[in-house]
């Protein structure tokens, strides 16, 4: 009895001594508070592309200006699930297809859009000319630039506000 006693302690010890040491060890695996502060700080918040609404900001490094006439600011919006693509060109809406390549790659299928006609068409009109030249694109931070194959800023978006 008193050797079953002792095996029972000494189990009951043991399991207490490992306990303490997993949770120590465990403790020396965190992050320290200061470090992670800094490190959260400098990292910069990435928007991505798909199932975001983006408003039009400039086409061709000239911020657009809307009439009063227009329907709405112009926007996209990427829809991952079927590689769709639809938004307001700033009268009339449009949809289609789009697929990304490599390396920031993207090109647009064919676009289809409603024919309305407005008194301003201007900003559509430059619009729909521009997407059908987008070869790719790049996000930074809010911004979404869509871009020639030359590299030329054809677009701006930003992300729109909630």
């Amino acid at each position: 009895m008193l050797r079953i006693t002792f095996l029972l302690f000494s189990a009951i010890a043991f399991s207490f001594f490992m306990m303490a040491c997993e949770s120590e060890s465990t403790h020396d695996q965190q992050p320290d508070p200061a470090e992670q502060m800094d490190t959260d700080a400098t990292m910069e918040v990435i928007t991505p592309l798909e199932e975001t609404e983006w408003h039009l900001v400039s086409l061709r490094d000239e911020e657009i200006e809307l009439s009063e006439e227009s329907r709405g600011t112009p926007y996209i919006a990427f829809f991952a699930e079927d590689s769709r693509v639809s938004g307001n060109a700033g009268c009339n809406q449009f949809t289609g297809g789009y697929e990304l390549g490599e390396a920031g790659g993207l090109s647009f299928g064919n676009i289809a859009a409603t024919k309305m006609m407005c008194a301003d068409m201007s900003v559509e009109d430059r619009f729909m000319e521009i997407i059908q030249d987008v070869a790719g694109y790049t996000i930074t931070g809010d911004r979404l630039i869509l871009m020639s194959r030359t590299g030329e800023n054809l677009a701006e978006f930003e992300v729109a506000s909630v």
